[in-house]
């Protein structure tokens, strides 16, 4: 498994996105603009005023992309902090 974090993904739509970190089984090629590899699992951090972005675009995006798992990290929530949803 290889990581890239906060780094631009070229998504075969043609969205270029910038997840908070991104997960491959493969080492993506290294290219200048963005990476155009889609990752096996996007992790997001929750700040404060883009929850919805986040929550409600952000999985929905990445399961038209064929990206099999989100992962989301609430750093803010005293009890519960993490949160995982699969969408394949």
């Amino acid at each position: 498994m290889r990581h890239a974090a906060d780094v631009y993904i070229s998504f075969p739509d043609g969205s270029l996105k910038r997840p908070d970190i991104s997960i491959f089984c493969h080492e993506p090629e290294e290219e200048e603009e963005a990476i155009r590899l889609v990752p096996e699992a996007v992790v997001e951090v929750i700040s404060k005023g883009f929850e919805a972005k986040d929550l409600e675009i952000g999985r929905e995006f990445y399961l038209r992309q064929a990206v099999k798992d989100f992962i989301v990290f609430t750093p803010t929530r005293s009890k519960s902090c993490t949160r995982a949803v699969t969408i394949r």
